[in-house]
């Protein structure tokens, strides 16, 4: 069957067909780009959620949901999100923060897939919106188990489908002008020429556009020809407008391509220094020990700012390196000459290239040869004190940028506060170590031992207090003979001439007083001992000796002998003097033991004594228990004890007919009205008065008239008499001098007991102002980045851990000279106001001083500006950062005198922390 058909139809059809083909192929090629594009974009933003994961596993751990809650806030501003959801596995939301009004359920699919797989994703139907699930792995009692985020697909998306429809509709016209130039040949189809035409085009399809088609005698053919030459023309020039066309579009895409590589990798860089900070902070929160967190932190910085070797020192001492045995000692001479002259920071970015100090070119050659290029030295500071630096190095040069400095430089401020409070925790456990071995030997030296045992008990109590690895017992006969009692690790040969240059010169090393003494560096000794004990010193760096003394001269020393140089503690010093005290006792004691009968039962009775005294460590119950235990020594009628406090008498307690006397705390005179004390406090021995009607010295009162016999014992404490215990009788003649040596004994015993007892006060004392600054301190470890949180963290700690009424914080505004109040928590909130620098007010002095002022009672202060008339007490502690104050802590109470000595030294501690914080 022929079938006929129109030819303008055939063309209408072949263009038709061209432009869709056009049009279809251009779409496929969208398509697939924008597929390509998606699936990059999920990649990256799978990423990003599991660095958000892990952001805020540790929180969420801890089950700190405050924190979260403001943690999920930041991340999805900080990541772009549209929406950021915390859910359980059911799918019920926790925590949810998001940009505009959306707020369709997460989809069932795309949970369940995240629970099986870790992670998973997907596209919402509406828009370019992905959706991506993680699983959270931390187990938590909000069941928290997925995270979802939400991100629209950036605007690069939206540039390319602009660009790719920009193509096809060049395309789609390019088709259009093509069909119609086919037309215009076809419609002469079925001349001769057109067939040379067909030939002529055939040969331009080809390649070869430099051909033309020539003239032809029919006006019509020629003027055909013509068109079709410039058809060919404008061929040529489109092809070579379009090859243009995609060279600047392949740039274009290059350069999108570039920059979505930068942004990926500066996201990449950032999540992986907010990690690394976020570690590092954990492992401040969770080490126990210094090199603990030395060594954690030092794990986490290597990796993350690229560094290949480095190593944390603090006060001079490695506490955690990576650095091989073949460059630590040229990493030693670089990084001591840095640490002498820098206070901050240094950082060679190249250390062949970059121009250098003379100083630093002396170490240039050898560090360039150990394949060195980088190196960077940052301070570890704790409040304005560098007590440490992180030194790190690397062979790549110019491998930090300014922004790795500055996150370096704040790991270095946390790591100084970390640092500061295991030193405090430290310090704090290791005195309470002492404190218990003090009393268990205490408990041990007032068991019934022989004094060979006491001796040996001492020994070893020595050692275990001091730490010292060897240390001798020395004794000095009334001949002036001297021996050794006791010797540990000492070599006999030493001893032997350590006793013969103490015989041929006393106080070669023994004290000749009853003061220890403490010599730290042999090498600070004259030029003479100190060739003596480079001679024969085997090692030793330096010694301590404690003279165990109870009023006379010292007949027996405790030496400590050190390989290094001797550095002890406050509270070790303390410790050892009044272990020293309790040795002496405890020595004499056992060699009373050994005396006749009548002296052992004293010895026991004293034992008693000290064991009862022993039992507790309140201040108030020991007084109360001397009194109590006073008869087991001394028989009386009546007793008290007085306390000398500044040359003036005290009485703080009364025992039997001493009850019929004033109260106690009316009784207060100068010691100058008593003679009889006055003489005990003068010689520092026992007085007896044995009948007072007839002794000169006996000042007669009417509360006192009954006593008739009386005898008075002074109380040592660091050889000083620090009161007097009385006993009184209403017998005449009843003391006698037989009565001084229990008496004294006794004393001793009281001062030991009441020394005990005010060094565990002040430990106990010590521990808890530890402990609140501890608690105060802690929450600044989370409270991340944000001025106004740190601000809001550290009032709420003042008024939750120090229990004032009314804290706030006022920042310097340099610019206009004023003081501005930032936060302020508490009872009595003022509001907002603002000081002038050159104005009145204990605030704006504070800050001008750049020390604490303190007003016990605001209304004798003219520089206090009345605010508020509940106020009856100000404390004002600068803050001050950099060796600059940039605001102050100001404190009020109601109450007069509120803030004594102790809560004053933890504010300070306290403001210095916190000012690094700010």
């Amino acid at each position: 069957m022929n079938v006929r058909i129109r030819f303008s139809w055939l063309v209408v059809f072949i263009l038709l067909a061209a432009l869709l083909a056009s049009f279809f192929s251009q779409w496929y090629q969208t398509n697939r780009q924008i597929t390509v594009l998606k699936r990059t974009f999920a990649q990256s933003e799978q990423e990003v959620t599991h660095a958000v994961v892990d952001a805020l596993t540790d929180s969420i751990q801890w089950d700190n949901w405050s924190l979260v809650v403001r943690q999920v806030g930041w991340l999805q501003q900080a990541t772009r999100a549209q929406r950021l959801m915390l859910l359980r596995e059911n799918g019920q939301v926790i925590v949810e923060s998001r940009v505009g009004g959306v707020d369709d359920p997460p989809h069932a699919a795309l949970i369940a897939e995240a629970l099986e797989e870790g992670h998973a994703f997907r596209w919402k139907t509406k828009g370019d919106v992905l959706q991506v699930a993680v699983r959270i792995p931390a187990e938590n009692p909000q069941q928290a188990r997925i995270l979802i985020r939400e991100v629209t697909l950036q605007p690069e998306l939206l540039e390319v489908r602009s660009m790719q429809f920009e193509s096809i509709l060049r395309s789609v016209l390019l088709a259009v002008v093509l069909g119609f130039a086919g037309v215009g040949l076809l419609w002469t189809m079925s001349v001769l020429p057109l067939g040379r035409l067909h030939d002529l085009a055939l040969r331009i399809s080809q390649g070869d556009w430099q051909l033309r088609a020539g003239q032809n005698a029919l006006a019509e053919l020629d003027d055909l020809s013509r068109a079709f030459n410039q058809m060919l023309d404008q061929i040529e020039e489109q092809q070579r407008e379009l090859e243009a066309l995609n060279r600047s579009l392949e740039l274009t895409v290059a350069e999108r391509t570039a920059e979505l590589e930068r942004a990926n990798q500066d996201l990449a860089q950032r999540a992986a220094g907010l990690e690394m900070l976020n570690r590092v902070i954990a492992s401040a929160s969770s080490a126990l020990t210094v090199p603990e967190l030395a060594e954690s932190s030092l794990r986490w910085i290597l990796p993350t700012l690229g560094a290949e070797f480095g190593w944390i020192v603090l006060e001079g001492k490695v506490v955690a390196s990576s650095y091989p045995e073949e460059l630590r000692h040229l990493a030693e001479q670089v990084m001591g000459f840095v640490h002498a002259h820098y206070d901050v920071r240094l950082a060679v970015q190249d250390w062949m290239k970059d121009p250098l100090y003379p100083e630093q070119a002396f170490f240039a050659q050898d560090v360039v040869q150990n394949r060195i290029r980088t190196s960077v030295s940052m301070a570890i500071r704790a409040g304005q004190k560098a007590i440490g630096r992180i030194d790190l190095a690397s062979s790549q040069p110019r491998q930090w940028a300014e922004s790795d400095l500055y996150l370096l430089e704040i790991i270095g401020q946390q790591l100084g506060v970390a640092f500061q409070r295991l030193q405090d925790f430290q310090e704090s456990r290791e005195n309470s170590r002492l404190m218990s071995r003090l009393a268990g030997l205490a408990s041990l030296l007032n068991r019934p031992l022989s004094v060979n045992e006491v001796i040996d008990t001492i020994g070893n109590g020595l050692i275990d207090l001091s730490g010292a690895p060897r240390a001798a017992i020395f004794e000095r006969g009334p001949d002036g003979a001297l021996s050794a009692l006791w010797t540990h690790h000492l070599p006999v040969r030493l001893a032997r001439s350590l006793i013969a240059r103490e015989k041929a010169s006393p106080g070669f090393f023994l004290p000749v007083s009853p003061a220890p003494e403490v010599i730290e560096r042999l090498d600070d000794l004259p030029e003479e001992p100190r060739f003596f004990w480079q001679q024969a010193g085997g090692g030793i760096q330096g010694y301590a000796a404690w003279p165990l003394a109870t009023g006379g001269d010292p007949m027996v020393s405790l030496v400590c002998f050190h390989d290094r140089p001797v550095t002890y503690s406050a509270i070790q010093k303390e410790v050892l003097e009044a272990f020293s005290r309790q040795a002496a006792i405890a020595l004499r004691n056992a060699r009373l033991l050994q005396a006749e009968h009548e002296q052992r039962m004293l010895a026991e009775a004293l034992r008693d004594v000290t064991a009862a005294l022993s039992s507790t460590l309140e201040f108030e119950e020991v007084i109360d228990r001397l009194l109590e235990n006073l008869e087991k020594v001394v028989a009386h009628d009546g007793a008290n004890l007085m306390m000398l406090e500044d040359d003036m008498l005290r009485m703080v307690r009364k025992r039997g007919r001493s009850q019929l006397e004033p109260q106690s705390q009316e009784w207060r005179y100068p010691l100058s009205q008593f003679k009889v004390m006055e003489r005990a406090y003068r010689t520092g021995q026992v007085v007896i008065i044995s009948d007072t009607w007839r002794d000169s010295e006996w000042v007669h009162r009417p509360e006192s008239g009954w006593i008739r016999s009386f005898a008075t014992a002074p109380v040592h404490s660091r050889g000083r008499v620090i009161g007097f215990i009385n006993v009184s009788s209403a017998q005449p003649g009843f003391y006698t001098e037989k009565h001084s040596e229990p008496l004294q004994a006794f004393a001793n015993q009281a001062s030991v007991a009441m020394e005990n007892a005010r060094l565990y006060q002040a430990t106990r004392t010590q521990a808890e102002e530890t402990n609140t600054l501890l608690r105060a301190l802690a929450p600044l470890f989370a409270a991340g980045s944000d001025l106004a949180t740190v601000a809001e963290e550290i009032t709420r700690a003042m008024v939750r851990e120090f229990n004032r009424a009314h804290c706030s914080i006022l920042l310097v505004d340099r610019e206009r000279q004023r003081l501005d109040l930032f936060r302020e928590a508490g009872e009595m909130p003022l509001g907002s106001y603002s000081l002038p620098l050159d104005g009145p007010g204990l605030t704006v002095a504070a800050v001008n001083s750049g020390e604490v002022v303190y007003a016990p009672d605001v209304s004798c202060d003219p520089r206090y500006i009345n605010a508020d008339p509940l106020i009856r007490s100000e404390l004002v502690v600068p803050l001050i950062a950099g060796g600059e104050v940039i605001g102050a802590l100001n404190l009020e109470s109601p109450e007069l005198n509120a803030f004594d000595e102790s809560r004053q030294r933890m504010l300070v501690t306290f403001a210095e922390r916190a000012a690094w914080v700010v």
